[in-house]
């Protein structure tokens, strides 16, 4: 907390500016004192040591007394004036100072608010006002992103539902118009496509849950580790069996315990599994592992896969971004770029993190999952 005279702050410095103001009309009325023409005093002093022939001793008080109320009364006059004039000047050179910040501030905030997010607010002035200017362009580049993620999103969403309506759409009409016979195959092929669309509603659903923090349900408690390490590796068994990927699993230590919702892990854990299994070549491994770190527990997912690119890294937990080339899935992976993103929000509900690191295209991938140590 910040001593309440900082000469930093805003209201210190408004403050000591006001007294500075002040005191300098002070100065310049006192100066104003010395500075009246002389000529008014020589011509009180004649009439002082000069009465008119006869005037008695009352009359002289009397002239007296009116010369010295007429100076008090000139150097009162004199003083706020001066006082009035400095004081004045100096309000209107600050209060312009703080109009103009505020009217950039108040432009620029009605420009967001107008939908214009790619405004910036010129960082000058006061520190107050510099620090207030660059809080609103970093909250109009947010805005400016998050309009961009919501157009990505959208068009994300349209493309991957395109192509499961369409088949659906096409066997309706070959089905109708008796250019293709009812079969198995073809129940089996609608069907696919329709648990894709289940599957894509169901991702949907998690990504709003995890966006908005829903995770209510989540029952946080002391599991061993190594059972949570089998049996998402046994979940995720058959996609490595079809992709010709190897999976390799280091000995977790026994008592090993980590404070988690098992079937949330589960999900974080296998959803890290099958990345790694779509994007690793055939013939080649992914490793999982579990090892104490301090107070927390990391969990980890190794594969000799397709890697990520450097500029790709910060974005790859993100919704709906997949990159470029096979290094991001791009064109290779299905469904909507989800996976990693809701993974991300359950570790982070469940007081952990999530990150991935790779050395560059074609050099593996890293997973990291670091929860807390039962």
């Amino acid at each position: 907390m910040k001593p309440l005279m900082d000469p930093q702050r805003l209201g210190t410095r408004l403050l000591l500016s006001y007294l500075a103001a002040s005191l300098a009309a002070a100065l310049t009325g006192v100066l104003a004192l010395f500075l009246t023409p002389a000529i008014r005093y020589d011509r009180l002093m004649q009439e002082i040591m000069h009465p008119p022939a006869g005037s008695t001793a009352a009359e002289m008080d009397a002239v007296l007394a009116s010369a010295v109320s007429s100076a008090v009364l000139w150097h009162v006059l004199i003083s706020l004036a001066v006082v009035l004039l400095v004081g004045l000047a100096l309000s209107l050179f600050l209060s312009s100072t703080i109009a103009q910040a505020m009217d950039r501030i108040v432009a620029a905030t009605g420009r967001l608010a107008a939908g214009q997010y790619d405004q910036r607010v010129f960082e000058s002035g006061a520190r107050e006002f510099s620090e207030l200017a660059h809080n609103i362009n970093l909250l109009a580049a947010s805005l400016e992103d998050s309009r961009r993620a919501r157009t990505l999103a959208t068009a994300s969403v349209s493309h991957e539902l395109r192509t499961p309506v369409t088949a659906l759409r096409g066997y309706c009409d070959a089905l109708r118009d008796g250019v293709m016979p009812w079969s198995d195959e073809v129940l089996v092929r609608m069907d696919r496509a329709v648990g894709r669309l289940e599957r894509m509603a169901a991702d949907l659903s998690a990504l709003s849950r995890a966006e908005g923090n829903a995770y209510a349900d989540l029952e946080v408690r002391r599991i061993a580790a190594r059972d949570v390490v089998l049996a998402a590796a046994e979940t995720a068994r058959h996609a490595f069996t079809e992709s010709g990927v190897s999976l390799t699993l280091d000995d977790v230590p026994g008592d090993l315990d980590v404070l988690a919702d098992p079937v949330r892990l589960g999900e974080v854990l296998e959803n890290l599994l099958l990345n790694s299994a779509r994007h690793t070549p055939r013939g080649r491994s992914v490793t999982m592992s579990a090892r104490a770190a301090g107070q927390r527990v990391e969990f980890q997912v190794r594969d000799e896969g397709n890697g990520i690119r450097p500029e790709d890294l910060p974005h790859v937990t993100e919704p709906f971004f997949r990159g470029e080339g096979q290094s991001a899935g791009h064109g290779s992976r299905p469904g909507m770029g989800l996976g990693l993103a809701i993974a991300r929000r359950l570790a982070e509900a469940m007081d952990g993190s999530l990150s991935l690191s790779s050395p560059g295209p074609g050099l593996g991938t890293e997973a990291r999952v670091i929860l807390p140590r039962a």
